[in-house]
């Protein structure tokens, strides 16, 4: 429960309006907009005193946003037929190199190359923080890189212009190539072609993005992220000196963060922060680790102390997950990620600690610097993909999207979290952490390319949707799909029917119009 004067917070510091997006649809000139009577608000709010991740209804705030994009039949069905045609031929000759005896499942896919609920004592907690807290003066020694691997690319601007290129340059048809189905871990020669790649010095991004986009195995994982997340150099005689002038820059943050003026003006997000951090991944037992704990809290509040436009937004703390998991491979071997024990944090030695804790603020930081947009006041961004993929739907499954209008049942009402949390909690965390090797390959994997998805994500159950056939059947399945038992092929297929669809409709912004139903 929020404290004493606190607004509760669903995902977000404003909770969605659900009269802006009826007046967005119906300004859209859709003839099917659909109104929300009173009894669907009465169901709704029902709904929401069973349901935990329910929001509050509240038709008094507003924003605006531009309309949905507009875009020809005549282009997709053209792109489709060629997409087609292409994987027809693809699979002709895969097939004609396969064993007969061979047991690996082949199945054909697009693949770019580019591109907690427990209570705390919070005000006892932060009047004492100032007292506990002892990084006063970390030496350089503390944060010191031990890992001559690193590489940074690029000015970050030129980089994106470069993937912006890359994806439209005309190697790009010479990605979309089969899958085989096995683990990457123990593929020798997909190891052996990152091999090549991070011992090249400059390192070749490019390529390095083509081969991550079908995921990463582990022990590459780490390196590849921090990478692809613009945060380390390129070049090999670059590597240390980069890496700990970051850390060093993080560490002093927190210095600076945690003295007592600052924690005076920021009582009320370290506040939100220490209530939220004990909810994050309940069944998984290493984030009830007070070690732990205290890295999520230091990397969350610093970071919004230090991003006063948006602050701390509660999901946040879910972004940083995968990070930590991720990073922490290069300092346990780790054969699950869901399966780390405690006292493998605690057999750490300070200063592996502190470097884990500096690279995942940064790259968090990174990570969020790309959909800023969805924490800003009011969350226009998370609002707009929102529609986005209602139009979207439309187009690629309308029995489903018809069958959800006919129920009553709003997009927001489950897309949001979608939006929010990046899908992190309706999937399993290793299938998080596939799929975000992916995000990472792509030029604009977590925003853009989150919407495709995101909506090949809703078409994969839409037969269990459809069987439901009340509002509150829908929306208990919407809030807790059956993925408890998804595997990495199945996020591999999921990626390369967003792929497909985004091939058809990203350029083609007329075919989510409500003008051309």
């Amino acid at each position: 429960m929020p404290f004493d004067g606190q607004q509760q917070v669903y995902g977000a510091q404003h909770p969605p309006n659900l009269k802006i997006i009826k007046e967005l649809k119906s300004g859209s000139g859709s003839s099917n907009s659909h109104s929300l009577p009173g009894t669907v608000v009465k169901a709704f709010r029902d709904y929401e005193k069973k349901t935990i991740d329910a929001w509050d209804i509240d038709e008094n705030e507003c924003f605006n946003l531009t309309d949905p994009f507009q875009i020809s039949i005549t282009d997709s069905e053209e792109v489709a037929k060629k997409i087609i045609k292409n994987h027809k031929e693809t699979q002709e000759k895969m097939q004609s190199s396969v064993s007969i005896g061979s047991k690996t499942t082949t199945k054909l896919s697009p693949g770019p190359g580019k591109a907690l609920r427990q209570e705390t004592d919070a005000n006892s907690q932060i009047s004492n923080l100032s007292k506990s807290f002892k990084i006063t003066s970390l030496s350089s020694s503390d944060v010191k890189s031990t890992d001559s691997s690193y590489a940074k690319p690029s000015d970050p601007k030129s980089s994106i212009q470069n993937k912006k290129n890359d994806n439209q340059d005309s190697n790009a048809s010479n990605r979309h190539q089969l899958y085989v189905f096995k683990d990457f871990d123990q593929d020798s020669t997909k190891i052996q072609k990152f091999e090549n790649i991070l011992n090249s010095s400059p390192i070749n991004l490019s390529e390095l993005e083509k081969l991550s986009w079908k995921g990463i195995p582990n022990n590459f994982r780490p390196i590849c992220w921090k990478l692809l997340s613009d945060y380390l150099p390129l070049k090999k005689e670059l590597q240390e000196k980069t890496i700990e002038q970051k850390r060093n820059s993080y560490w002093e943050s927190v210095t600076e963060c945690y003295s007592p003026s600052f924690l005076d003006l920021n009582h009320d997000t370290l506040r939100q922060i220490l209530n939220d951090i004990p909810r994050m991944n309940p069944l998984i037992p290493i984030f009830q680790n007070e070690t732990v704990q205290n890295i999520f809290q230091r990397v969350l509040y610093v970071w919004a102390v230090r991003h006063p436009g948006s602050g701390y937004v509660q999901g946040i703390n879910d972004l940083l997950t995968p990070f930590f998991v991720v990073f922490l491979n290069d300092y346990i071997k780790i054969a699950s990620y869901t399966e780390i024990e405690a006292k493998d944090i605690e057999n750490l030695s300070q200063e592996s600690l502190h470097q884990l804790e500096a690279d995942c603020y940064w790259c968090m930081t990174k990570l969020l610097d790309r959909i800023q947009e969805n924490y800003i006041f009011s969350q226009p961004g998370i609002q707009k993909k929102i529609i986005a993929l209602e139009e979207l739907m439309k187009r690629i499954d309308r029995a489903l999207y018809e069958h959800l209008k006919k129920n009553n049942i709003e997009f927001i009402q489950f897309a949001f979290r979608w939006m929010n949390n990046l899908l992190m909690r309706e999937i399993p965390l290793n299938c998080t952490i596939r799929l975000w090797d992916t995000y990472h390959a792509e030029p604009f994997g977590f925003s853009d390319f989150h919407l495709y998805v995101c909506a090949a994500f809703l078409c994969r159950y839409s037969k269990n949707l459809i069987e439901e056939k009340d509002f509150q059947g829908l929306m208990l399945l919407l809030q807790s799909l059956p993925t408890r038992n998804l595997k990495i092929s199945d996020i591999t297929l999921l990626t390369a029917e967003a792929y497909k669809l985004q091939v058809m409709f990203a350029n083609s912004p007329s075919h989510m119009s409500g003008n051309n139903l």
